[in-house]
């Protein structure tokens, strides 16, 4: 399940790289995705173990169960594209200065 959402991130990289995206902006566009499209899946999954985590027999491997998936959903959305961007060394693109900032004005020749 997680190495397969890893898979699907640098997928998607990939297809965003093609389609003519910087790298960099790629990285953060293939990121934000899944926060949108599957927050509701992946609570889904940890929740489905809820109700057996008070049970006796079941309730350890409950635990583990559901610590082990927010574990690895943290480090697909947050230490992949960091190590993504590290291994490929993907630099952020130069962006135009911001409207409303004005640049200083040379020095006056004399």
């Amino acid at each position: 399940m997680i190495i397969r959402n890893s898979v699907i991130l640098i997928d998607q990289i990939d297809m965003d790289m093609a389609r003519g995206l910087h790298p960099w902006d790629a990285v953060i566009d293939a990121t934000n995705q899944p926060l949108s499209a599957d927050r509701a899946d992946r609570s889904r999954r940890l929740a489905r173990h809820d109700p057996i985590a008070s049970e006796v027999f079941w309730g350890p491997m409950a635990y583990a169960i559901i610590g082990g998936l927010f574990v690895a959903t943290l480090l697909t959305l947050l230490f992949l594209p960091a190590l993504y961007v590290a291994w490929f060394r993907v630099k952020e693109p130069a962006r135009e200065r911001q409207a409303g900032i004005k640049e200083p004005a040379p020095a006056a020749a004399l």
